[in-house]
């Protein structure tokens, strides 16, 4: 197991650093998001929602092993794209769901994750005063693990959206540096 030891900033660079470590992880996350949108309807949802899960729990565990900033900054950034799952789970009630239910279950699902969000930032506050930092990425790959495994047993299959699917990929590719900059260039 790694140890929890700060890791060595420059002093004057702490606030930067803190900075790029959320920054990495919403750029990774809002960057992608067109693109898995776009695989969901062209391969199904749950399959991309397992994916993206998976993605995150690897970022999570990268951001738990590593010692060097630049490595758990590549953690975070692949962390991130579990961010998109709000956006296929939306999708997949609106799939799944009867007409007359999916507007109250989707703001019940909205609501449940600003909720997720409070408890998770006090919660987070609390595992890295009691245990360390390195921890908050341990109980985000925990976290990750339950939610995947209530997808792979409690989720139905997804079909693909019939007739072409239009993904861009080159515009999705291009979308992922221009916001990762335009956020790096936010936070200097």
């Amino acid at each position: 197991m790694p140890k929890n030891t700060p890791i060595r900033i420059i002093d004057s660079q702490k606030t930067r650093a803190v900075s790029f470590l959320g920054g990495s992880g919403a750029s990774g996350g809002v960057s992608d998001h067109g693109l898995l949108n776009g695989l969901a309807d062209l391969i199904g949802r749950r399959q991309v929602l397992i994916g993206a899960l998976s993605l995150g729990i690897a970022g999570s565990v990268l951001s738990y092993v590593s010692d060097s900033l630049f490595m758990i900054l590549v953690g975070r950034a692949i962390q991130g794209t579990a961010g998109a799952v709000l956006l296929i789970t939306l999708g997949l009630v609106r799939e799944h769901c009867p007409k007359e239910r999916v507007s109250p279950s989707i703001g019940l699902l909205l609501s449940a994750s600003g909720v997720a969000s409070t408890v998770g930032l006090i919660a987070g506050a609390m595992i890295v005063d009691g245990l360390g930092w390195r921890y908050i990425f341990a109980a985000s790959a925990v976290v990750g693990v339950i939610a995947l495994l209530g997808v792979i047993f409690l989720v139905p299959g997804t079909g693909r959206r019939q007739g072409p699917v239009p993904l861009d990929v080159a515009g999705a590719l291009l979308f992922m540096p221009t916001i990762c900059a335009f956020l790096i260039g936010i936070d200097m």
